[in-house]
């Protein structure tokens, strides 16, 4: 491909990259909700014509935001499990902390989380959307769960997977109790419940 030809590829990927950064700002500040198409045009610096050439609703812009923080996670996850293989957990509450230290957890994140949840209970669309970039974490996150569990002679009873979608459904349902409620045990103590509950010795 000639020069030529990467220049407008290039700059369209910068103003989509500019349009998710702003939206991102203003869902976290105000919520989806209370965030226009105006606002993120303008946070930005753009026209709504240079919106509609990348996205077609807030909804597309909102799940390309959550795949986007998706895709970062994974590619973390990814390169963590590189440092996780051939280490030593002493216990369970040492491959919680592995798994922690791998998942990400910024108030940013929670809020968005928390608001596509919230739109996805009303959008199929949005809500196929979110399945298949959680399907994605999931798959990205199980190894370093089976390679934790193995370094302290455990295993999953059941399905690897489900397991793992067990602890992140742990890990966002007390995302509240973190940021709002200050309690920031309250998700090693229930993975750690989850885990006795559905993994043995080998």
């Amino acid at each position: 491909m000639s020069e030529t030809s990467q220049g407008p590829t290039r700059r369209r990927a910068q103003t989509r990259a500019r349009l998710i950064e702003a939206a991102l700002d203003l869902f976290v500040e105000r919520g989806m909700h209370g965030t226009t198409i105006e606002l993120i045009c303008e946070r930005a610096g753009f026209t709504r014509g240079a919106f509609y050439s990348n996205f077609a609703s807030l909804d597309e812009l909102f799940a390309a935001i959550y795949a986007s923080r998706s895709q970062e996670s994974i590619a973390e996850l990814s390169a963590g499990l590189a440092d996780i293989q051939g280490e030593v957990a002493e216990d369970l509450e040492g491959v919680i902390e592995r798994l922690l230290a791998h998942l990400p957890d910024d108030r940013p994140w929670h809020v968005i989380m928390s608001e596509l949840t919230l739109a996805a209970m009303r959008s199929p669309e949005l809500a196929a959307s979110r399945n298949a970039d959680r399907v994605a974490i999931v798959a990205a996150l199980t190894p370093v769960v089976e390679s934790s569990l193995a370094a302290i002679g455990r295993t999953p009873d059941d399905d690897p997977e489900q397991l793992t979608a067990d602890l992140l459904a742990v890990y966002e349902a007390t995302a509240a109790a973190r940021w709002v409620g200050g309690d920031e045990h309250a998700t090693a103590r229930v993975m750690a419940a989850v885990l006795r509950g559905s993994t043995h010795e080998v």
